[in-house]
């Protein structure tokens, strides 16, 4: 689930088995602008069940990763994290965006497009 507030885009992934047991995962969502000028991937990457990567991939922009201060939250089979729109310019007029989780770089499981998500403007 993606919603979207005037500061971050909550983001809540829902796996069939508990975090704990899927050993080395990601889990991302990568967002695309309107207009395709900026690209994005959010994630969170966990060990065993402990965080080891909060990021913003900035694929179009400064190319650059940014490591997010604080941590996903995690409870049974579901993560929920917030990821600051501060460090999302561009996905202010809406985006078409896609979510996955990954265990051992191999998806698992995909959200597909879901059209553009209105975040305020």
């Amino acid at each position: 689930m993606l919603t979207a507030s005037d500061t971050a885009l909550d983001v809540t992934w829902e796996s069939a088995d508990p975090v704990a047991d899927a050993g080395k995962a990601e889990w991302d969502i990568n967002a695309t602008s309107i207009g395709m000028e900026h690209i994005y991937q959010m994630g969170v990457e966990l060990s065993d069940g402990k965080q080891t990567d909060f990021y913003i991939w900035d694929y179009v922009g400064d190319g650059r990763m940014t490591k997010l201060k604080g941590e996903a939250q995690v409870s049974g089979n579901t993560i929920t994290a917030s990821f600051p729109l501060s460090d999302l310019p561009g996905l202010e007029e809406g985006f078409d965006w896609t979510g996955s989780i990954r265990v051992k770089d191999v998806a698992v499981s995909q959200c597909p497009d879901d059209g553009a998500v209105r975040t305020g403007g």
